[in-house]
């Protein structure tokens, strides 16, 4: 199992919560140094290029984490929604649908409710603003997600030669 295949397990099992933050760092220090020489010594100065990765990995990652959150909108059960034009197509499809249904409905009642198509248009232009918004922001993330993603295959192509 290469480096970096272990620093992904580590890291899959301190997200789930498995391990504690002094576990994880001890753990880190291991696969990098070695189980003996956690550190750089002079027989080993690799060690200490490979925890100058994994300390630029760990900090790309916890910034992409605070700019993902601009991006990113709150799912059912506080889970983030990474943000998807079809998704958003999809959901402005069933609004807009919402609002169809009572122009529909207020237009087939004999005295015409007037309510009912003034909250059916109010529907429809709902269900437009949620499609183009949930479009840009579906846009608007995608090229800083393709940064970060080239960014740390370099960096873990980086560890993997270090």
């Amino acid at each position: 199992m290469s480096i970096s295949d272990e620093l992904a397990k580590l890291q899959g099992l301190y997200k789930d919560g498995a391990l504690t933050d002094a576990e994880f760092g001890d753990a880190k220090l291991k696969v990098i140094g070695g189980a003996g020489a956690p550190y750089a010594t002079a027989d080993n100065p690799a060690s200490s290029d490979k925890l100058d990765v994994v300390t630029q990995l760990e900090r790309l990652d916890h910034a992409w984490r605070s700019e993902r959150e601009q991006y990113c909108g709150g799912g059912p059960w506080g889970t983030d929604s990474i943000p998807s034009v079809v998704q958003s197509i999809l959901w402005g499809f069933f609004i807009g649908c919402n609002g169809l249904f009572f122009v529909i409905v207020s237009h087939a009642h004999k005295p015409h409710f007037r309510l009912g198509t003034l909250i059916g248009i109010v529907f429809i232009v709902m269900a437009i603003y949620t499609a183009i918004s949930g479009c840009i922001k579906a846009s608007n993330y995608r090229a800083p997600h393709e940064r970060y993603q080239s960014l740390r295959d370099d960096l873990i192509a980086k560890l993997g030669a270090a």
